[in-house]
């Protein structure tokens, strides 16, 4: 349909002179959702990008508290042991006093129970021992990894498809561009309509 007619037939032209107008509103109505939703994209995207940026941050924090958690229980397991090895030789001492006659001591009936709740304790901890270690290396490697890795380019490639689709929006707000140009009517060349 024709909107604006700018010439009347028999009316002298130039080259590239606009001589009427079809009408655009329907491409214009495209144009403007077009660029809304576009807009939309990029607003959301951004909203993402910082969601995600954030939710690798806190991934690299609990990694970071998991490996703290499993060293602590490490140590404590280290110093049962070494507890252990004190308790041993407080016995063994108290046993060589009693063998050369120095007497019977109190403590040692103690001492032996403490020493037996200490051993069940590190075996059963010892059982768990091998996964916890093989645990803080994997906790490490992936704290290595998140350190080393780039947190834009990680996000970049989480919004993988959200980047597409804006980028074919992109394409499709050109395209109604190029179309409502086309509904421009222009002599091709001077002379008389």
């Amino acid at each position: 349909r024709v909107q604006t007619m700018l010439i009347a037939i028999g009316e002298q032209v130039k080259k590239d002179q606009v001589l009427a107008m079809l009408d655009i509103s329907d491409l214009k109505t495209n144009l403007d959702q077009l660029k809304q939703e576009l807009t939309s994209i990029q607003k959301s995207e951004g909203a993402q990008r910082d969601r995600y940026s954030i939710d690798i941050r806190r991934m690299a924090l609990q990694l970071e508290n998991e490996a703290s958690e499993l060293i602590e229980r490490l140590s404590l397991i280290e110093s049962k042991s070494t507890e252990l090895a004190s308790l041993n030789a407080e016995i063994e001492r108290l046993k060589n006093a009693e063998q050369a006659g120095l007497g019977h001591s109190r403590d040692l009936a103690d001492l032996i129970l403490q020493r037996d709740a200490l051993l069940s304790y590190l075996r059963e901890q010892k059982k768990n021992l091998e996964s916890q270690s093989q645990q803080v290396e994997k906790t490490r490697q992936s704290r290595k990894f998140l350190e080393a890795a780039d947190i834009d380019s990680m996000t970049k490639s989480l919004l993988t498809e959200q980047m597409e689709y804006a980028e074919s929006l992109r394409r499709l707000v050109a395209e109604t561009e190029h179309r409502i140009s086309l509904r421009t009517i222009v002599a091709p060349c001077d002379g008389y309509v």
